[in-house]
């Protein structure tokens, strides 16, 4: 008998690789960011970010759920932008934290992968990019110019998930950065625990 594969593990592959991408921005974002990054949460840890190299990267990629959100919690924002709302949905929300040329093409590979994820396995989608069931239909329901459109005009809105987390980001760091396998395991269970919650 062969081992049973869960059907989900290309997807798994699929928010790896994005949340690669993703440690990669932040760390240059923080690194670059001088006075315009806040200092409280995860970017008080400029001295683990300045540590994180491709390795790292790799590492702290492996997390199980992606590790950027445009509201994928907010399911009112979504039906906004699925309504074709030209003007962006109000949040009350910090100002933009990544330049439009960083975060305008991985938002749109961020989107088209959830669309595609959620049209053929919609339950893998909310869990690995930590959506509301109905934001999930939402993305799913929209075509490929109305994601391309929401990448260009949403890309502000782009933030770290639970980036007022210190402790979340302090344990990811240090898993990626060191060489101990399990704390960055407790790292990535503790990403599906606030994902739960």
């Amino acid at each position: 008998m062969s081992p049973n594969r869960w059907a989900g593990v290309r997807m798994l592959e699929t928010a790896h690789r994005l949340n690669e991408r993703c440690i990669s921005l932040l760390a240059e974002t923080v690194r670059i960011g001088g006075a315009s990054v806040e200092l409280n949460a995860m970017y008080g840890l400029r001295e683990l970010w300045a540590q994180v190299d491709a390795r790292a990267c790799e590492r702290a990629g492996r997390c199980p759920v992606l590790l950027l959100d445009l509201n994928f919690q907010r399911k009112e924002w979504w039906m906004q932008v699925g309504h074709g709302d030209a003007r962006a949905p109000s949040v009350n929300g910090p100002s933009a934290l990544f330049t439009e040329e960083h975060a305008t093409p991985l938002l749109r590979e961020i989107l088209m992968e959830s669309w595609s994820i959620g049209r053929s396995m919609p339950h893998v989608a909310r869990l690995i990019f930590g959506m509301e069931p109905r934001v999930s239909s939402a993305i799913a329901d929209l075509s490929v110019p109305e994601l391309d459109r929401a990448a260009v005009l949403y890309a502000r809105y782009l933030r770290p998930r639970w980036e007022e987390s210190r402790v979340f980001w302090q344990r990811l760091l240090l898993g990626a950065i060191g060489a101990d396998d399990e704390a960055l395991a407790h790292a990535h269970l503790h990403c599906l625990q606030l994902v739960g919650s």
